[in-house]
Parts: C-alpha cells; structure tokens; sequence
C-alpha cells in the first residue's frame, strides 16, 4: 500500500511541475529530472515488492510509477535542447 500512495504522490507532484502555466520550463527541468529518478526508485521497490508477494496495488503501483518516469523523461528531453539553445544564445553558461 505504500508504494501505491508513493507513487500517487510523484505523480501529482509531476504533473503539477509539467502542467502549471503556460511557456517554457527550463526552471523546472531539474524539479522533474528528480521526480523521475524517484519514479524510477519506486519502479524498483515495487519489483522487489512483488518478488516477495503479489497484490493488485503493487502492480497499480508499478504502472504509475513506469507512466510518471515516461512522462517525465519525455518532458526533459523535449525542453532540454530548447533551453540550452536560449542559455546559449542570451550567454548564460549552461
């Protein structure tokens, strides 16, 4: 069951970083990369969860989990090479 609410979590915690306003995101970028990274933590507990027992939630876990890590790691790579060419191009390093 924790995994579950785990996952509910970054997931509205994601979705809120990805759909909140309008323009681009390139202050986000990080908030999401780790947001991933804790999609991916979750990915691999419920594996491990489901190594020891087998329940609905758990598996309701993992595809929310593998759905925020997809979406977040689409939302990165789509808005990375944006911002590294407007960084670029008003001379911020980056």
């Amino acid at each position: 069951m924790a995994a579950l609410v785990l996952s509910l979590l970054v997931a509205v915690a994601s979705a809120a970083l990805t759909m909140r306003s309008d323009g681009l995101y390139c202050d986000r970028l990080a908030s999401v990369t780790v947001l991933a990274m804790l999609a991916a933590f979750l990915m691999a507990l419920s594996f491990r969860l489901l190594a020891k027992q087998r329940h609905f939630t758990i598996l309701v876990a993992l595809a929310i989990a593998a759905l925020c890590l997809f979406a977040d790691a689409r939302f990165v790579i789509h808005y990375r090479g944006i911002c590294h060419d407007l960084q670029r191009q008003f001379g911020h390093p980056g």
